[in-house]
């Protein structure tokens, strides 16, 4: 096949061993061999790949794609079957399995933090139905990671008086044993308690946990639904940043040479459109629109996307950021992604603390924060010289409005000199 000339080829075969569809990775004279050119998906995404190994063994390892079982099939394993991802699993393979009876699965673990929430879901749909080997003969609760959320649960299940030991035995008085723990719960380094935000993210985290299992028919109740999360009061914004100290933050990118055009963008971009972090990360070159002087954000938070304004100064920076500095940065992983680190690759969420950071800091403007503040900055200035709230709302992508309102607050000087004009007390004089 000449589609596939040039790449290494994993055949899709079905239970009657037939060749259905093909996964390939491109191999390139022009490229190192094993980096990735292209991949291919020539098949249907319910179905598992060399599925005929289940019709001849009753136990098998079970990776997340397919070019993890051609290393497996390397070191001289067999009975290897596939996913398309590690997230590509569902009830249908989980019955495809119970179809021919198989006893045990090995599960190949996998290297990203997403890609181990994935099969974390895996592992507990499979132990539900007796058929799963952890690694080193581990079960469910030492698989978990101790430090997710589900991990943080069941160390609660094993040290308490709960007597749990499968995810059906999870109800509200764990849950609320749960609660209890990390209300208690004191950190290593300073022995602080957890911010009431965190303990509230954790908790939702096990419960959004427990909605896919029910989704999936893992658990038949909804128990979890009734289970009340604390109420996390709004905290007043930091202390924003004034316009002419915004402009002493951008300064600081003349000390970085080449790397600080880079960084100058960013700032920018961030400032004159309230951006969030991984919204920033996201960007590719096709969503920069510089004739309509807009950008569209996404997938942003709650997976919705929006079109926001941007300045002229920020898009200028940019352009010059795109045409001067991003072509030297340029790699095979680089893609369409706007910013780039060191790397080539696209820039990490974390890499833009950093930087945004060590920028503030570096200014002297005596303020604490890095990306959120340039956020908070955006916010609070429109605010302050007059824009609608509503407008504000909708550059921030807040889908409420009271997530907004909290940056109100902030233009306390207007509302101190309306009230010292106004107000008859203020008049007075103290001495009267």
């Amino acid at each position: 096949m000449s589609f596939f000339r040039g790449c290494v080829v994993f055949p899709f075969l079905d239970a009657d061993g037939r060749i259905t569809g093909a996964y390939g990775k491109r191999i390139t004279p022009k490229l190192k061999a094993g980096s990735v050119y292209q991949v291919y998906w020539i098949t249907e995404r319910t179905r598992l790949f060399n599925e005929r190994v289940l019709l001849d063994a009753k136990e098998i390892i079970l990776c997340k794609n397919p070019l993890e079982a051609l290393i497996w099939w390397r070191q001289g394993f067999q009975r290897v079957i596939a996913l398309m991802s590690c997230h590509a699993f569902k009830q249908i393979h989980l019955d495809l399995l119970r179809e021919h009876r198989i006893e045990r699965v090995y599960l190949a673990l996998c290297g990203t933090a997403a890609e181990l929430d994935a099969m974390r879901t895996i592992a507990v749909m499979m132990e539900a139905a007796n058929m799963v080997l952890f690694p080193d003969g581990q079960d469910a609760s030492h698989f978990v990671n101790h430090r997710t959320p589900s991990g943080r649960l069941c160390r609660v299940a094993r040290t308490g008086d709960q007597g749990v030991t499968t995810i059906t035995s999870i109800d509200l008085e764990l849950l609320e044993a749960y609660r209890r723990y990390l209300y208690r719960y004191r950190k290593p380094r300073d022995h602080t308690p957890l911010d009431l935000s965190t303990q509230r993210i954790r908790l939702m985290a096990v419960t959004g946990f427990l909605k896919r299992m029910r989704d999936n028919d893992i658990i038949q109740s909804d128990f979890f639904s009734k289970f009340p999360l604390p109420r996390v009061p709004r905290k007043l914004p930091p202390v924003i940043p004034a316009e002419q100290e915004i402009e002493l933050i951008f300064h600081q990118t003349l000390a970085k040479g080449r790397m600080g055009l880079r960084d100058r963008a960013i700032l920018e971009v961030y400032y004159a459109t309230g951006i969030r972090r991984s919204e920033l990360a996201q960007l590719d070159l096709a969503d920069i629109d510089f004739t309509e002087q807009v950008i569209t954000i996404r997938k942003g938070k709650g997976s919705l996307d929006r079109k926001v304004p941007i300045a002229p100064r920020a898009l200028d920076w940019l352009q010059r950021y795109i045409e001067d500095l991003r072509p030297e940065q340029l790699t095979l992983e680089s893609g369409i992604a706007v910013f780039l680190g060191r790397a080539g690759r696209r820039i990490q969420r974390s890499a833009l603390t950093d930087l945004v950071g060590e920028y503030v800091r570096r200014s002297g403007v005596g303020k604490e924060g890095a990306c959120y503040l340039m956020r908070h900055a955006s916010a609070t200035h429109m605010l302050k010289h007059g824009a609608g709230i509503r407008y504000v709302q909708e550059l921030l992508g807040h889908q409420d409005i009271k997530s907004t309102q909290i940056y109100t607050h902030v233009t306390i000087s207007d509302l101190n000199a309306v009230y010292r004009r106004t107000h008859p007390a203020a008049k007075k004089s103290t001495k009267s």
